[in-house]
């Protein structure tokens, strides 16, 4: 039983003279209030726990330390569901002399202002499958001492605020996410996946086993074993400082998660360069998660997010800011579920030189769309939601939508097909979604969008494809600025429409804009103020 799992969230459970009987109780001392009996076999909460014998799995604690509260909590704790120390408080577990625990999952430091220290130590060992510390962002420590071992099956999610210190400890896990100032001591950690504030570079078989020597910090030397040969839970660059992740010279590399630039303030860099370059992600890919991600797909390299999931951000939360650039002939990024392009942060999708995306092509249509500025739900977070922008510029640099495509949902979004790029759209292209005027489709200089019916009788025909608004844009030369199609534009001059009955556009109508703005102002990509839009909607 949870009580308030989200970061900003809250709740509480009220006893009179009542009994809660429950397999693992996740809450916090001081949100637990009146008189009762509490029976659980795990708890992640404010108090202090010493595990040293299998006596010490059966205890009882009187809970007094708020107002009119009297409340008992018996713990039962083999083999617990959760297990840590910390939630909305002050907390503490110590699992020491030889002895082994095993739970399912580990909590420490959960919420902001909560502090949690689980110390291992004495040649005793900790055993789970997810270990999470600071997760939302409270202060969590991790002490593995003097032979003690710490074994997570999945993976170790680090916050802000994390610590693991080791004195001649071992931490295995098949992925970690931290920073290298956040493992202090000195001892030994075995991973098979890492998202740190170190530069990796995988251009040969051998690079994906290698040794990775933490010393800069003051009392530091802490060795990383990483073996990633066989794939990974988690790999990416920049956790709560500056990393690089290089892959290149046609090698692969396998994982579930992928996160560039984690937490605020972070920097990751991201490379995948040349023919059979590939990193495979089997959930999603998150580009400047809290801090400043880049993804650089070059030269042919290959990107694919083809497993199950909300699908992949550019700009995630707060104060972010992800920038994906797929360039050269071969480049190509995958997603098979949705892409958003920022998403709550500042998000920027470049496709050039004849790279290629494409995007919403599960089987599972009609749910998969992509998002350019905000998305579904991002109003939930209690922010502004953010701002995307796509670049689509030269002969052959294509887009392909395999489901909806919003330009503009929540957030401010900005597509612009340049130089014979192309945008393809199967199914609804919808234009500034909220109504709030300010997110457009630039098109110029042999930029063509194919969108799936029959529209090529007038740009009427065609724009009675688009949802939401007609903002779509072309450049004006006579007002040396962006302007509406619908408003000025002149069929066989600034615009052509063609229906396609062959090939891999057979049934699409495609705009194709040939105005040819100054190359100045090409680079500026958003000249001019906001024009009225009209709402149309689908014929």
């Amino acid at each position: 039983m949870w009580v308030a799992y989200g970061a900003d969230s809250t709740g509480e459970i009220q006893f009179s003279d009542g009994i809660l009987t429950t397999d693992s109780l996740v809450a916090g001392v001081s949100q637990l209030t009146g008189t009762g009996t509490i029976n659980t076999q795990g708890i992640v909460s404010d108090i202090d726990l010493v595990l040293q014998s299998n006596a010490d799995l059966t205890q009882s604690f009187t809970l007094n330390s708020q107002p009119s509260q009297n409340i008992t909590l018996n713990l039962d704790i083999a083999d617990s569901t959760y297990l840590g120390a910390g939630y909305t408080g002050n907390g503490s577990l110590t699992i020491g002399n030889g002895y082994s625990v095993n739970s399912s999952n580990g909590y420490i430091g959960q919420h902001a202002g909560s502090t949690g220290e689980v110390t291992v130590t004495d040649n005793a060992m900790w055993n789970l499958s997810v270990l999470y510390l600071s997760h939302h962002d409270g202060n969590g420590t991790l002490n593995i001492t003097n032979g003690g071992e710490v074994n997570v099956e999945y993976v170790v999610w680090g916050g802000p605020n994390e610590e693991i210190h080791l004195d001649n400890g071992t931490l295995t896990t098949n992925g970690i996410t931290v920073g290298a100032s956040q493992l202090t001591g000195t001892g030994t950690v075995n991973a098979k996946g890492l998202v740190s504030d170190v530069n990796l570079v995988f251009d040969s078989a051998d690079d994906f086993i290698q040794t990775i020597t933490l010393n800069s910090q003051p009392g530091q030397n802490v060795t990383v074993n990483l073996d990633a040969s066989s794939g990974c839970y988690v790999s990416g660059a920049g956790h709560v400082g500056s990393g690089s992740l290089s892959i290149s010279n046609g090698m692969t590399l396998s994982s579930d998660f992928g996160y560039i630039g984690m937490e605020t303030g972070s920097l990751g860099v991201t490379t995948v360069d040349g023919t059979d370059s590939t990193w495979n992600l089997g959930t999603n890919l998150r580009v400047g998660l809290e801090g400043n991600g880049t993804l650089n797909i070059m030269n042919g390299g290959t990107v694919n997010s083809s497993g199950f999931g909300a699908g992949s951000h550019i700009g995630y939360l707060t104060e972010s800011s992800g920038v994906v650039n797929v360039d050269g002939e071969g480049s190509t990024l995958m997603e098979n579920m949705s892409l958003f392009i920022g998403y709550i942060g500042q998000g920027t999708l470049r496709i050039t030189n004849g790279g290629r995306v494409e995007t919403g092509g599960s089987p599972q249509t009609n749910f998969y769309h992509n998002y350019i500025g905000g998305g579904p739900e991002s109003q939930l977070f209690g922010v502004p939601t953010g701002s995307g922008n796509v670049i689509v510029d030269g002969e052959d640099s294509t887009w392909v939508n395999h489901e909806d495509l919003y330009v503009g949902y929540s957030g401010q979004g900005t597509l612009n097909i340049f130089n014979g790029g192309l945008v393809s759209v199967v199914d609804i292209l919808t234009i500034d979604f909220d109504g709030n005027g300010d997110s457009f489709i630039n098109m110029a200089s042999g930029g063509m969008l194919a969108i799936f019916g029959d529209g090529d009788a007038s740009l009427e025909a065609f724009l009675g494809l688009v949802e939401g608004t007609d903002a779509i844009r072309y450049w004006n030369d006579s007002i040396s600025d962006w302007d509406l199609l619908a408003a000025s534009a002149e069929l066989g001059v600034d615009y052509t429409l063609e229906y396609i009955s062959e090939g891999d556009l057979d049934g699409y109508t495609v705009l194709t804009v040939t105005a040819m703005p100054e190359p100045a102002t090409l680079g500026l990509l958003s000249l001019g103020g906001l024009a009225l839009m009209r709402r149309r909607s689908r014929c």
